[in-house]
């Protein structure tokens, strides 16, 4: 084969990987910027502590963590006081030690919701916090479960940042703050979601 025909077979090879290449780079661009990630997040549900009004000695536990009970389940005995739960849910810790001086007002038990568990991120105010809203589908994974992805969809971008108070400073460098975003999921899809467990989230824009 003359050479030149070698060359343009080169020519015409080398001109089509770059195009592959380019196109394959605008979707990996355009994949990237039509999500917003956040690395810092964690299946949540809201705690309910469950304490003892008078104190005392405590007498007996009637549950243990892990147990799941109903509303006004007896959980613990304090000076004849009667520890119960206010509603349904999952215990995940015990104050126990019977025996032990109980003070007014300290916590016997906590309590969730297995039902309100959802992924809470943090987002930095700079790092795609204005494309995020309300409906927005997502997926995220969990680390116990490795790459494994889940979905769910975006219930709640806090109104204000999670830091108890504004510290104005002098210098040039501004703090940036973290809002926190929460996901909502099917729990009957993923029934073996713990509260605390460290996740990663990814919105789509």
């Amino acid at each position: 084969m003359p050479k030149i025909f070698k060359k343009k077979g080169f020519i015409f090879v080398l001109v089509i990987l770059i195009i592959a290449g380019a196109i394959g780079g605008y979707f990996w661009w355009q994949s990237a910027n039509s999500k917003i990630a956040i690395d810092q997040a964690q299946i949540f549900a809201p705690e309910i502590d469950l304490t003892s009004a008078h104190g005392g000695t405590l007498e007996a536990v009637y549950a243990n963590e892990g147990d799941i009970v109903g509303s006004q389940a007896l959980v613990a005995r304090v000076s004849g006081e009667l520890i119960k739960t206010s509603s349904a849910g999952e215990i995940i810790k015990i104050n126990g030690g019977i025996g032990r001086v109980v003070n007014p007002g300290e916590t016997m038990a906590i309590l969730i919701n297995p039902a309100e568990l959802s992924v809470v991120g943090q987002v930095p105010e700079n790092k795609g916090l204005v494309d995020i809203h309300v409906g927005q589908n997502a997926y995220f994974t969990v680390d116990a479960f490795g790459s494994q992805k889940f979905y769910g969809t975006v219930s709640e971008v806090s109104p204000t940042a999670n830091t108890g108070g504004i510290a104005f400073q002098s210098s040039n460098t501004r703090q940036t703050q973290n809002f926190d975003v929460k996901i909502r999921f099917n729990h009957t899809q993923y029934p073996d979601f713990k509260n605390g467990m460290s996740a990663r989230i990814w919105i789509i824009k």
